[in-house]
């Protein structure tokens, strides 16, 4: 099987010390792209493209102006150890063995609005654009524009025999068109009510992407397994292409 997540916007760009063999992404030479047109921006438009602060403003302004462009530079961080957040919160690289680092690099995509798509050990460098910023180029009028069929034509080549694990969020997901998926559903029952918490969604699809990673997971019917954070799966409200998985809250 195939899961895709989401970036984080939140970067930890202190030295690895994973210490395995980076990667290139498969798209890089379209993220140099991108980012060249980024460093063209000041800090003004750059806060105002992405909806940020001026602090935030000024510290992506200098990440894209250290930003490498040369594609055949391996410089950066290992993707899956660069995002953090709720969903990283949940993907607990830290905890992945050697084995399980090499089995993520074929079962998990990070989608991300400037390298496209990611495996785990890609090197990237930090940056912030997310895939619904408004940034016109060459191909259109925003990144999604600019991806176009690309990113799906990607996965859909490396999904021919495997089933595609959504679970990314609505943002991503929208990159990704005509691929075929499961997408797990994470609910909170609160007073007899069925009720969507984004913090806890988020990082319930990280443990998802964990357990199948841990548990080396070959069929969508092992998804149902899946209890992490008291989770279970709802088949009754659940349907070809949503799997529900509800908890009590607390």
């Amino acid at each position: 099987m195939l899961a895709l997540v989401s970036p984080a916007k939140t970067l930890d760009t202190s030295p690895s010390q994973l210490g395995m063999q980076g990667t290139q992404p498969a798209f890089l030479d379209d993220a140099v792209q991108l980012a060249r047109q980024m460093k063209k921006l000041n800090e003004e438009e750059l806060g105002k493209l992405l909806s940020i602060s001026p602090a935030l403003a000024g510290l992506n302004a200098a990440r894209f102006q250290a930003f490498s462009d040369d594609p055949a530079c391996p410089v950066g961080k290992y993707a899956a150890e660069m995002y953090r957040g709720d969903t990283y919160e949940g993907l607990n690289v830290d905890s992945w063995s050697a084995d399980d680092w090499q089995i993520a690099q074929q079962s998990l995509r990070i989608l991300s609005g400037l390298y496209g798509v990611l495996r785990p050990l890609d090197l990237i460098q930090p940056y912030r654009l997310e895939m619904s910023s408004r940034l016109a180029t060459n191909r259109g009028r925003d990144l999604y524009a600019f991806w176009g069929n690309r990113l799906s034509e990607h996965l859909a080549a490396l999904a021919m025999d495997r089933t595609v694990v959504n679970l990314a969020s609505e943002e991503y997901i929208k990159a990704v068109r005509s691929v075929p998926m499961i997408t797990p559903v994470f609910k909170e029952l609160r007073q007899g009510k069925l009720q969507m918490i984004g913090l806890m969604a988020k990082r319930a699809r990280g443990a998802m992407a964990n357990f199948m990673i841990k548990q080396r997971l070959t069929a969508p019917k092992q998804l149902c397994g899946f209890i992490e954070g008291g989770y279970h799966f709802r088949e009754n409200l659940s349907n070809d292409t949503q799997w529900l998985f509800v908890r009590e809250s607390s």
